[in-house]
């Protein structure tokens, strides 16, 4: 199976795996917290692949029960194709097993939009506008702005960084390096996970395999 690594976990064990050694590393090189965010947002979207996997592959027969009515509506909702949506993916297969709707908006997915959007900024790269103006200091930084950048904003409301003192550099790069934003990214991305797996009780043990839990200082 493609969603195997070589030694038999899945590749969503390897993913937060990953992140984790990042998280390790991140105080001596700050670059490493953006891998943790990579890594721990793999991690979750590999999970629903894998779960999506099995609903696509295994025949209904052999599913556990009541499984094969999930597997229909996913097939339905077009939960197979590879554009759908991460968000739309959690919405159908958490009402689907649970017969509630899944509240997006509260923990741990509420945390999970905001390392989603941190991903998606740091693959992409799109240009922004921002307000700035040249800074009185000799550093190498001389363009600053005096708010920072919103998805900033987002992480010190969350208190994962602290609030920045005086003028805020235009690059969000700056503010994501740090060891903190790692540990958080790991905790948001090991939360969802197991609130995944939790859906699927037969699953729930391949799909947290291997994970280890946070520390407790670093929630």
């Amino acid at each position: 199976r493609h969603s195997r690594c070589e030694d038999g976990t899945g590749v969503q064990t390897w993913a937060l795996r990953s992140s984790l050694a990042a998280v390790k590393r991140s105080g001596e090189d700050a670059n490493q917290a953006l891998v943790a965010i990579l890594f721990g947002c793999a991690c979750i979207e590999s999970v629903v692949n894998e779960v999506l996997y099995e609903l696509r592959t295994v025949p209904s027969h052999v599913l556990p029960h009541g499984y094969d009515r999930l597997a229909t509506l996913a097939r339905e909702a077009g939960l197979q194709d590879e554009r759908a949506p991460l968000e739309k993916k959690l919405r159908v297969l958490g009402f689907g097993v649970t017969g509630q709707a899944v509240d997006l908006g509260r923990a741990p997915f509420q945390e999970m939009s905001l390392l989603l959007r941190l991903r998606n900024w740091i693959v992409h790269l799109q240009p922004e506008e921002a307000a700035v103006r040249y800074s009185d200091s000799e550093g190498p930084m001389r363009l600053v702005a005096d708010d920072p950048h919103k998805l900033v904003q987002e992480l010190m409301r969350r208190s994962v960084i602290d609030r920045l003192e005086g003028p805020a550099g235009p690059s969000l790069v700056g503010a994501l390096r740090s060891e903190s934003v790692a540990r958080w990214s790991y905790c948001v991305a090991y939360d969802v996970v197991s609130a995944i797996a939790a859906w699927f009780p037969t699953w729930q043990r391949r799909l947290v395999a291997g994970h280890p839990k946070p520390k407790a200082e670093w929630a």
